[in-house]
Formats: structure tokens, sequence, C-alpha cells
């Protein structure tokens, strides 16, 4: 059935038959159809078709020893109607809504698909090795010899009761079953831990209450974050993100793991929690104080990912620059290659929520401030370079200048053509001068790990940035690199710390797949 929304009545309308049709089935009936049929559906409409199913579904009965399933014939057509549903657009209203940034209407409409897209599509790669690496390792190292130091893992005991080691291997368990079927039991941490995994009943059952919330619990979250203007509906905040797993039906204080039945209607999302969702829940309660120190820790994780990335030697860190150059801010590091330098600042940021629902310009500029930010730092050292200024003779060599931001989240379609032209008048205007040449990249951290392994085994780095400030997609670059180098996940620095939990979790890689 094919429809054509035109205004904000219609999809307001289209909404409601969606809800009444979901209204026919209880909750784990259509959770299970959604996560036996991911081979059918992308991650976006998948996470649709779950929320119309939190929202309006019946609560199931309780059936400790039964999951029913929906099949995939019951459940596509349901998935064409919230489809369409998803991928309307106010833009294609009458009248449309008047949508610009910066006189660009493409903007906000290509970062609106990209934004709700783009984050159910998470890689398994790294995901597991970031958070034990952001959260753990590095505070570690870095001790209280950092300026306004915040003790990471006390916050988020005392907001969870959980310490962070504990919840990132409980929820890497709770991923690795997740993805092997389609329900799970507290059984299985049982096993594990007859295995060598060393977490107790209390510590599973706090961390798959990080994880796991029941319907009501999720519709709540749901209320608070949904779209106040309804011509953004289709793009509301999915509670997934903070509860991936779902109990059917409510716990009970006298329920054993046993009992705890849930369901993971993208598995995936289990890793993201463990990473973004960590940041985001403890930056929720100490935004300020947990902000300035975090970042330090994701400037010393970026340092690492370069280190492991590049040839012994040419990699010049922020402290080695100030020992001679004290007069004006510096990089995070420099990577001098010749006579090219890359110059490279690290942002613990990523684009605000509100940006990616509705392209409120407020907000992509509140988002985008931070990258021009980093460009005018990197900008401003790159001029006292070539001025030859005193303390940095050691770059007095270096001819060519290339500016790279590294980011904690992605900034999606920032590289673009019409956001270059966007962030080139920012910088005019900001300093005064005409620097349209610029050459800049913002990359994520996410992607930086992805390219590790082929940096380190003969991928120029110079030449690839020069390739993606040149417009060349990131993925085309990837799939060249794998196919040179012929090295894999397991190539990466990362691979040993997500190995170890393999070993505890008695489960390999290449058992991590999804049934269809």
């Amino acid at each position: 059935m094919e429809i054509e929304i035109r205004n904000e009545r219609q999809l307001t309308e289209w909404e409601n038959r969606i809800g009444a049709l979901f209204q026919r089935h209880e909750l784990d009936y259509v959770l299970g159809g959604v996560r036996q049929s991911l081979k059918k559906l992308n991650g976006f409409d998948a996470a649709g078709i779950a929320l119309f199913a939190i929202r309006y579904s019946l609560p199931p009965i309780a059936r400790p020893h039964e999951m029913r399933i929906m099949s995939w014939n019951e459940l596509a057509p349901l998935a064409n109607l919230v489809i369409q549903f998803l991928i309307t657009d106010p833009a294609t209203f009458e009248p449309p809504a008047q949508d610009h940034y910066y006189n660009s209407t493409l903007i906000p409409i290509v970062l609106r698909l990209a934004g709700n897209q783009f984050p159910y599509n998470v890689p398994f790669f790294g995901q597991y090795a970031r958070a034990l690496k952001l959260f753990h390792y590095i505070p570690q190292q870095l001790g209280k010899n950092v300026p306004q130091y915040f003790d990471v893992d006390a916050a988020f005991q005392k907001l969870t009761e959980i310490s962070l080691v504990d919840f990132i291997g409980v929820g890497y368990g709770a991923f690795a079953v997740a993805t092997t079927r389609s329900a799970f039991t507290g059984g299985w941490f049982q096993k594990a831990r007859s295995q060598g995994m060393k977490f107790d009943d209390d510590v599973v059952t706090k961390g798959l209450d990080q994880l796991a919330g029941d319907q009501w619990e999720l519709r709540e979250i749901y209320e608070s974050y949904r779209q106040p203007d309804r011509r953004y509906g289709m793009r509301d905040f999915n509670p997934l993100f903070v509860y991936p797993l779902v109990r059917p039906w409510p716990k009970r204080e006298t329920m054993t793991l046993d009992e705890d039945r849930l369901l993971a209607p993208l598995p995936d999302l289990i890793l993201t929690r463990l990473a973004e969702g960590v940041y985001h829940q403890i930056f929720h309660h100490h935004r300020h104080d947990f902000a300035s120190y975090f970042g330090y820790v994701f400037e010393k994780y970026v340092g690492e990912v370069l280190t492991n990335s590049l040839p012994d030697g040419q990699l010049i860190s922020e402290a080695e620059i100030q020992r001679t150059y004290k007069t004006g801010k510096v990089p995070d590091y420099v990577f001098v290659d010749g006579d090219s330098a890359i110059l490279i600042e690290s942002k613990a940021t990523g684009l605000q929520r509100k940006a990616l629902a509705t392209a409120d310009a407020i907000s992509i500029d509140q988002s985008i401030d931070r990258i021009i930010e980093g460009l005018i730092q990197l900008h401003e050292f790159k001029e006292a370079c070539a001025k030859r200024t005193p303390g940095l003779e050691q770059f007095e060599r270096c001819t060519d200048f290339k500016l790279m931001i590294v980011t904690f989240e992605p900034f999606y379609i920032v590289n673009s053509m019409p956001f270059r032209e966007v962030i080139a008048e920012k910088l005019r205007t900001q300093m005064k001068i005409g620097i349209t040449t610029l050459p800049w990249y913002v990359l994520s951290v996410e992607q930086l790990e992805t390219m590790q392994p082929h940096f380190r085994n003969g991928v120029d780095f110079t030449a690839a940035l020069t390739d993606l400030i040149n417009l060349r997609a990131f993925q085309d670059l990837l799939k060249e690199s794998a196919e040179r180098t012929g090295l894999t996940y397991k190539d990466s620095f990362l691979y040993e710390i997500e190995e170890d939990i393999w070993e505890r979790l008695n489960i390999r890689p290449q058992e991590v797949v999804i049934e269809g």
C-alpha cells in the first residue's frame, strides 16, 4: 500500500494507523520477529519497527518457557508501512518545512537522512576495546596528573552500583549471546562463569539492569525525548540506544537470572551502549567536570591509535612541541613526512541530537563550532611554522601543511562540498582572512581505527589524507587499502584486548553472527 504524506496532519494520521495495527500483537511476538528478520531489514528500519512495537503493542502474557516470534510473512506488511513513515521528510510537505542552513536546503535534508539512519550501522570492529581503553586503561595511565581530574569509574559506580570494567564485560557477554540466540536467560552467564568468566549473580544483575528496560521504561524514555514539533515525528529518539535489551515483561524483585528473559531487537546497539552510551550517561550527570576531563582521555587515545598507525619517530606530540615552543597553542599531534606536516587535533564531540533529528541551524552551529575552533587553532600553528617562529625549528623544512580533526562521534556529511563551503565562510568571518583552500578533513576515531592496520603496513598516511581532502569517499579508501594489505580486523592493535574477553567468554568472533 503506497501512500503520500503531504502534511503534518497526514503524517499523524498515518502514525496512528500504524499504531492501531501494532495494538493487535503482543510485544515479544513483534520484537522476536524483528530479531529473526535482521537479514531482511536494515538497522534503521528494524529500529523503527521495534519502536512502534514498544509504543503500541500489547504487554505480553508472561510465558517463562516460550518466546513467540512473528514470521516474516506477517511482519513484512507492517515493515513496509513503517518504512514509508520513516523515510518521509517535512521538506516534501505542502507547504514544505523551511529548513535552511546558510542558504543551503540540501544540508538539512541530507543531515537528517544520515543522522537518523547511520547510527544503526554499528561495526563490530573495536567497540569493546575502545570502551575499555577510554573508560579504564587510559584513566589509570593518566592518574591524577592532569588538569581537572575526574574519577570516571567512581562516578559510574555511584550511578549504577557496578564498576565500568564489570559493566563492559557483562555488556559484551550479552552481545555475544544476543547475536546467537533470539532470547537468552541468566543460565548462559552461569555456564560462562563455570568456564572462567568471573562475574557473580549480583554483577550480572546490575549490568543487565543498565542494559535492559521493560516496555514501560522504554516508553517513558521515548516520551521524554519525542520531538515536540510533530513534523519531525519520524525522527523521534529511539530508547533502544539507552536500553538495547528489552524485557518483554517487567522484572520482579523475586525474579532469578534464569527467569529474566530478554530480547535484543538490534544486538549491535549493545556495543554502542558500551562506548558512546557510557559517555552520554556520565555526561548527563556530570556535564562540565566530565567533559573537561574526558578531553584529555580522548586526546591520549587518539595518540595511541596514531602511534600504532604511523612510522616510528615521525609523530610528534603536543608535550614534545611545548618543550621548545611556549608562546602559542599547538596541535595535539603533528605527523612529519618529508616536507609535509599533518596537524592533528582531537575533539571529544559529535553532532547534537537536535541537529541530527531536525537539522536545527542553531544546534548544527553549536556542534560545528568545536570543529571551527580546532581548525583555527591548527591554522594559527601552521602560520607560526611558516613564519619560522622561534621554538618551531623542527618544522622549518615543512612547506605543505594539512589539517585533520579527529572526533569521538561521527560528524556526518561535514566533509561534503556544501558543508565545506559553509565552514569556509564561517572561518572567513571569524578569522577575517580568506582561506577557502585550507586543506582540512574531519575523521571520526572509529574511521581512524579501521584504517590503523593498513597505515601501519604500508598505506601512505599523507597520501590517504590528501585523497580524502580531495573528496574521495572514505569507504572507497578503506576497501582499496584492505585489498592492498590483505589485513583484517585481527591485525588491529585493538584485537588483543578483545581476544582476551573472547577467551573468558569462551566465544570466538566468527561465532558472533546474526541468524536469519
